[in-house]
C-alpha cells in the first residue's frame, strides 16, 4: 500500500481557511450582540433621496456600559433624517437610570433627535423629563448626556410634590439635581394639611437645589401668601424635608416684608393678646426669616442694615423702630418671645391714646416680663420722650404693660409746660421747661410719679433745686423732696435790680392747688446780707404768674443781717415791699449796743432800715443802719 504523502501547501490552505471561518464568527456574534443594544440603522449614504430611510419599527432598545444598563429607548419608529441625525417618533421614552443622584431620569416626547454617539438628544412636541417626584414639560427640550443637562429657551413648566411652576426658560442639571428658571419665574407651594394655602414664589431668576428643597431667586424677587409678601433683589429660601412649610428664607437688597395676621386670637391667652398684631413690615437691606417646623408661624426673623420695622395692632395702636440689626425670636403661637435692635435705635410708640419715642445704642425686650430695656451707646445715648417728659440716662427700663419705667446713670429729664388745664410745671417762676439732673429715677405710669434719687438737681431758667430725693405727682403738678433740700430763686421786684434767694430746709412739698411751697426742718433763708432761720418756711406764690408773692416762717424764727440778730415766732418776708416783718415778741440784739424789744421788727432791705414797734407807746423806736 502506497503511503500518502503530505503536502505542507494543503495543509497551510486547510489553516488558513479554518481562521478566516472563526473569524467571521466572532464578527457576525459581535454584530449580533451589537444589534441588541442599538437600534438598527441603516449605513447612512451619502446622498438620502427621502427624508425617511429605513424606518424601524417598534423599537426597544437597552444599552450597557461596564455591565450596568445605561440606556433604555422605546418608540414607535426609528430612522435618520436628511439633517444625518438618528429620529425617534411616536411615544418615544428614553430613560437614563440612575442618573439624578440615584433617580431615573426619563425622558418624553412625540419625537426624540439624537446623533450617533447618544451626546444629545433633543425632544420635540410634549416634551417632558421626569427625575424622582419632579417633572419638566416643554414643546423642546434638549438633554446633553455627557453634562447631564437639560436645557431649553421655550416656556416651561415643572412639578414636584407640593411645589409647581413656570419660566420662559430653564435648565436641569441631574449632579445635583439643580433646576434654574429664567425669565418670568413663577412657583407655587401648597402643604398637605392645607391645600388650599398657596406660597407663591416669583423673580427673573431662580436656581432651585430639588434634592434639599431650596433655592435663589434673583431679580424683582418675591414671595406672596395670603395677604403676607417677601421683595427684594435676592431671596434664597429652603423648605422643611417634607416640603409642608418655608423653613428659612434670605433676603438682600432693599428686602421688604409684610406679614397681615390670619384669624383671630384666642380670648382667654393674655400673652397672645399682649402680642396680637394685625399687620407686621419689616425693611431692611439683610432678612432672614426662620419658621416654626409644621407651623405657619415664624420662629424667628434677623434684619441687617438700615432696619425699619412697623407693627399695627387693634385699635389703632402701633410700634415703629428704626436700628441697623434687629434680631427677634417668637413663640409658636406667633408671639414676641425676643426683641433686640441695635445701633441708633429709634422706637416710636403709640399705646392707650399716648405716643412715646424711645433712642438709644440697643434696645431689648423680652415678651414674659413685658420689659424693654435701653442702653446708650457710642453715638446715642438711652433716651425717653412722652407726653410732656423727655429721659436720657446711660440705661432705661420700660414695663411695657404698665409703662412703668426705671432709668439709671446720668439722668437727665426735661419736664415741658403742660396744657392749659394741668396744673404748672414751674415752681419758680411758672414759665418754660423745667430740667432735672440724677443719679437714678423711677416712673409709675399708673399714677404719673416721678422719683429721683441721688444727686438730684432741678432748675428752670435761673432757679435752682438740689436734693437727694425727690417726688413729683405730673397729674396734681405736686413736688415733693426729703433728705435735705436747696434752691435758689432769682427776684426781680417792681422790674429792678435781681436778687438771689438761697432756702436750704430738711423737706420741701409744693402744692399746686394752694399755690405753697412748703419748706420744714431746719429751714434757712439767705438773701443780700440777711439770713433767716426758721422751723418752717411757707412761700405763696401769685395766682397770675405763679411768682413768689411772699414768704412766711414759723417757729422759732431768727434773722441775722451783720452785728444784728432778731429773734420772733414768725416772719413775712414781702418782695414787693423788699421787707422781713418779724412777729411773736420779736427781740432785736446788736453785738455791741445791747437788745431791743417790740411787738413787730420791720427790715427794709431797700435802704437797710430796722424799724421796731410797740403798741402800748406813743412813738415806735427806729433804728437806722449805717
Amino acid at each position: 500500500m502506497k503511503k500518502p504523502r503530505i503536502r505542507p501547501a494543503l495543509i497551510f490552505k486547510v489553516f488558513i481557511a479554518l481562521f478566516m471561518l472563526g473569524a467571521i464568527y466572532l464578527i457576525v456574534q459581535n454584530f449580533v450582540s451589537r444589534s441588541r443594544l442599538k437600534p438598527k440603522v441603516p449605513v447612512v449614504e451619502s446622498k438620502i433621496a427621502e427624508q425617511k430611510v429605513e424606518t424601524t419599527e417598534k423599537i426597544q432598545h437597552f444599552q450597557l456600559r461596564k455591565g450596568k444598563l445605561h440606556l433604555e429607548v422605546r418608540a414607535a419608529r426609528h430612522y435618520i433624517g436628511q439633517d444625518g441625525l438618528y429620529h425617534l417618533e411616536g411615544d418615544v421614552q428614553l430613560t437614563f437610570p440612575g442618573r439624578a443622584d440615584g433617580e431615573d431620569i426619563v425622558l418624553e416626547a412625540r419625537e426624540i433627535v439624537h446623533d450617533r454617539e447618544n451626546a444629545f438628544f433633543r425632544m420635540l412636541g410634549a416634551a417632558s423629563m421626569k427625575a424622582g417626584d419632579l417633572r419638566v414639560e416643554s414643546e423642546s427640550l434638549e438633554y446633553q448626556t455627557e453634562q447631564e443637562t437639560l436645557r431649553t429657551d421655550f416656556p416651561v413648566r415643572f412639578f414636584s410634590d407640593r411645589i409647581s411652576g413656570s419660566a420662559k426658560k430653564a435648565v436641569y442639571r441631574a449632579v445635583p439635581q439643580r433646576l434654574i428658571l429664567r425669565e418670568e419665574v413663577d412657583l407655587r407651594v401648597t402643604t398637605a394639611s392645607d391645600p388650599s394655602r398657596i406660597v407663591q414664589i416669583q423673580g427673573d431668576e431662580l436656581d432651585y437645589l430639588h434634592t434639599r428643597a431650596a433655592g435663589t431667586i434673583r431679580g424683582d424677587a418675591r414671595i406672596d401668601s395670603e395677604g403676607s409678601f417677601a421683595r427684594a433683589s435676592l431671596i434664597r429660601f429652603e423648605l422643611f424635608a417634607d416640603k409642608e412649610n418655608l423653613k428659612s428664607i434670605f433676603m438682600q437688597g432693599d428686602a421688604h416684608i409684610v406679614m397681615v395676621e390670619q384669624g383671630e386670637a384666642d380670648p382667654e391667652d393674655t400673652q397672645q393678646r399682649a402680642d396680637r398684631f394685625e399687620r407686621r413690615e419689616l425693611r431692611a437691606q439683610k432678612i432672614v426669616v426662620r419658621a416654626w417646623h409644621s407651623s405657619q408661624t415664624i420662629r424667628s426673623l434677623e434684619a441687617e442694615g438700615k432696619c425699619y420695622m412697623r407693627q399695627e395692632e387693634p385699635g389703632g395702636e402701633f410700634i415703629e423702630i428704626e436700628a441697623e440689626r434687629l434680631d427677634i425670636d417668637f413663640n409658636r403661637k406667633g408671639g414676641l418671645k425676643e426683641l433686640q435692635a441695635k445701633g441708633r435705635v429709634t422706637m416710636a410708640e403709640q399705646r392707650g391714646g399716648e405716643s412715646r419715642t424711645v433712642r438709644g445704642g440697643t434696645l431689648s425686650l423680652k415678651g414674659r416680663n413685658q420689659v424693654l430695656r435701653v442702653e446708650s451707646g457710642d453715638e446715642s445715648r438711652a433716651r425717653i420722650k412722652a407726653g410732656d417728659y423727655e429721659i436720657e440716662a446711660d440705661s432705661l427700663d420700660i414695663r411695657l404693660d404698665s409703662r412703668n419705667l426705671t432709668a439709671a446713670g446720668g439722668i437727665n429729664v426735661i419736664l415741658t409746660s403742660p396744657q392749659a388745664e394741668k396744673p404748672a410745671i414751674g415752681f419758680f417762676g411758672g414759665g418754660g421747661s423745667v430740667f432735672i439732673k440724677a443719679d437714678d429715677m423711677r416712673y409709675s405710669g399708673e399714677n404719673r410719679r416721678f422719683l429721683f434719687t441721688g444727686d438730684v438737681k432741678v432748675w428752670q431758667g435761673k432757679e435752682t433745686l438740689m436734693t437727694q430725693e425727690m417726688t413729683i405727682l405730673r397729674e396734681l403738678g405736686r413736688l415733693t423732696c426729703s433728705k435735705g433740700v436747696e434752691t435758689h430763686i432769682t427776684v426781680n421786684p417792681k422790674d429792678e435790680e435781681e436778687y438771689e434767694l438761697e432756702i436750704t430746709a430738711e423737706t420741701l412739698d409744693y402744692r399746686p392747688d394752694d399755690r405753697q411751697l412748703n419748706y420744714t426742718g431746719e429751714v434757712t433763708v439767705k438773701v443780700e446780707t440777711a439770713r433767716l432761720k426758721a422751723d418752717r418756711l411757707n412761700i405763696h406764690l401769685s395766682e397770675k404768674d405763679n411768682k413768689i408773692q411772699s414768704l412766711l416762717a414759723q417757729g422759732e424764727v431768727r434773722i441775722t443781717r451783720e452785728l444784728y440778730e432778731a429773734r420772733g415766732q414768725e416772719a413775712v418776708f414781702d418782695l414787693e415791699k423788699e421787707t422781713i416783718i418779724l412777729k411773736g415778741n420779736p427781740i432785736l440784739t446788736h453785738q455791741q449796743k445791747g437788745r431791743v424789744r417790740g411787738d413787730k421788727l420791720t427790715f427794709y432791705l431797700a435802704d437797710d432800715r430796722i424799724v421796731v414797734e410797740n403798741r402800748g407807746r406813743e412813738r415806735s423806736e427806729t433804728i437806722i443802719k449805717k
